[in-house]
């Protein structure tokens, strides 16, 4: 009896410069359908306009592009890097256009999974585009004050990582939370040959673990470095108040005097402390990068070399990072409101705040993302061991 299981489609919107993408897309979409269609019960079939549209006449371009593809699509996919594209009728790209009417349509029925992609890899400067890379940033930033959680990734082989587990947990919780949707044969479709091979890692397990080892230990002492510099700047930050608070009741004839050396010597002290911190961000942030990675390689070429009781201690150890990382992320913004509440009383402490609270919020969201990611791991992991028993 024939298989009948859930099709989702996913509409995917990017312009030109990402070509390898589009092409991993389409792998990573074949790729699942091979490994998981019988698991999850589920498929995805790829919409684009290379695939779903054809020659006609419209209002304009873009718009014969959205009737032929239309709107029933269950994600919506969204990959930018350098270039942002050509204006449409009402929009500053076609791309554009796309993600607000997916966006729309989330909005009204609720039904529509909306994944956005930003390649922050440089490019060399003679070769950018000014005008289109701020539009992407300038798009990157209104998106996400209406509420879309974005990932930002390094290069396509990041991407594809990145979207494997993505793609995964999206229709593995949308089987949970949303089981209707449109019903297929399985045996109607054929298996899908990648049109791009999947490179061999060059990773093996044992590199995997001591990479995971090494880059846990340069993550938590990142961390520790700006815990320490954070505990230092709190304390000189009370001692200066105790001494304004002691010429604020001795009212010395020359008290603003006074009270000024001690507020530019707390903004000096501040500046300091972000040219503490700035390294330990940068290591902080390739080094966790790094553990999720080793992670993700080390589930993908572990097959059944690696026994239940050691996940298990790749978990607990992951687990125990990430409580340390919760740790640090309390009093980084305990801190970071605390900065953010001192009084605008010379021009030296206004610019020290917004130094300071640049650095803090550089950290606190690259801890948010890396949280994040952990905890897919996790869940993979859990995955593994379910596999395993």
């Amino acid at each position: 009896m024939p298989q009948t299981i859930s099709l989702y489609k996913l509409f995917l919107a990017s312009p030109s410069d990402v070509k390898e993408e589009r092409l991993i897309v389409e792998n990573v979409i074949n790729e699942f359908n091979n490994t998981y269609s019988s698991q999850l019960n589920a498929r995805i079939e790829l919409c684009s306009w290379e695939k779903s549209s054809y020659p006609s006449v419209g209002e304009y371009p873009q718009a014969v592009i959205n009737f032929q593809i239309g709107d029933e699509y269950d994600i919506f996919l969204g990959i930018l890097w350098t270039r942002f594209g050509s204006k449409t009728l009402n929009y500053e790209s076609g791309t554009e256009e796309e993600f607000y009417r997916a966006l729309e349509r989330y909005r009204q029925i609720g039904r529509i999974h909306i994944m956005m992609y930003f390649d922050i890899e440089g490019v060399p400067l003679d070769s950018l585009d000014i005008e289109q890379y701020s539009k992407v940033r300038s798009f990157q930033k209104q998106i996400s004050e209406l509420g879309c959680y974005y990932f930002t990734y390094v290069g396509s082989e990041n991407f594809k990582k990145d979207l494997r587990i993505h793609l995964y947990k999206v229709i593995e919780n949308w089987n949970i939370n949303n089981p209707s949707t449109t019903q297929v044969n399985l045996s109607d479709f054929p298996i899908a040959i990648d049109p791009l091979e999947d490179e061999v890692s060059e990773l093996g397990l044992l590199e995997f673990q001591d990479i995971l080892k090494t880059k846990s230990e340069e993550a938590i002492k990142a961390l520790n470095e700006i815990s320490t510099s954070t505990i230092w700047i709190g304390k000189q930050l009370a001692e200066s108040a105790q001494k304004l608070n002691i010429i604020n009741e001795q009212k010395p004839v020359n008290q603003i005097v006074l009270a000024r050396a001690v507020i530019n010597t707390s903004a000096k002290e501040m500046n300091q402390y972000a040219m503490k911190i700035e390294q330990p961000i940068l290591n902080w942030i390739a080094s966790f990068e790094e553990v999720v990675e080793a992670f993700k390689g080390l589930l993908q070429v572990s097959d059944d070399i690696i026994p239940k009781e050691s996940w298990r201690d790749n978990k607990e150890a992951l687990r125990l990072l990430l409580d340390n990382v919760d740790l640090s992320y309390e009093q980084l913004v305990e801190f970071y409101k605390s900065v953010k509440g001192l009084p605008k009383i010379t021009q030296y402490i206004i610019l020290a705040k917004k130094n300071v609270c640049s650095k803090l919020k550089e950290l606190l969201a690259s801890m948010d993302r890396c949280k994040i990611s952990a905890n897919e791991i996790i869940d993979l992991i859990n995955k593994k061991l379910f596999d395993i028993e």
